[in-house]
């Protein structure tokens, strides 16, 4: 009777149709499940590359847009030289509007540079985040395996309880 309960509780199903070679999908597979949890590893995994490749591009693009931003640093320092070096109006006056654009060059990639920033620690944080499942994930899938390797060797020991008694009838 400890075998019926097993295996109606097991597999949701009366043990006298249980035919061990034979499951379908509506009742509850562990090996399909363990499957699934595969499935979503491989794709947790995928995405854990994904993320670690997106973070790599940003700290590019990141450098980039400062060396822009020395640049036009270094642009800036040198119209303030040539600013003092300067007599006549009018060409202080122009040289006051290039470092006037300049600046609010400079101001917009300042921006452009932290809006960068802030989302390469957003992107860090799901990385971190998707990280953590996947380990989570993988811990479960191997308890799961563990669960039905138990089980499937109790199921093959009371099937061959099963099978003798049968045998002794």
């Amino acid at each position: 009777k400890r075998t019926n309960f097993f295996i109606e509780t097991f597999y949701r199903k009366p043990a006298s149709i249980f035919k061990p070679q034979i499951q379908t999908s509506s009742f509850y597979n562990p090996v399909s499940n363990t499957l699934m949890q595969s499935i979503l590893i491989v794709g947790t995994a995928k995405k854990v590359r994904e993320k670690a490749l997106e973070i790599k591009e940003l700290n590019l693009h990141i450098s980039q847009q400062e060396l822009k931003l020395q640049e036009i640093i270094d642009k800036l320092k040198k119209f303030e030289s040539q600013q003092l070096s300067l007599k006549k109006a009018d060409e202080f006056n122009a040289l006051t509007l290039e470092m006037t654009a300049a600046e609010r060059e400079k101001i917009a990639l300042e921006h452009k540079i932290s809006d960068l920033v802030d989302k390469k620690i957003a992107e860090e944080e799901l990385f971190e985040t998707i990280k953590k499942s996947l380990a989570a994930s993988a811990e479960s899938t191997a308890a799961l395996e563990r669960e039905i390797e138990e089980n499937v060797k109790l199921i093959n020991s009371e099937w061959s309880s099963l099978k003798i008694q049968r045998d002794q009838l």
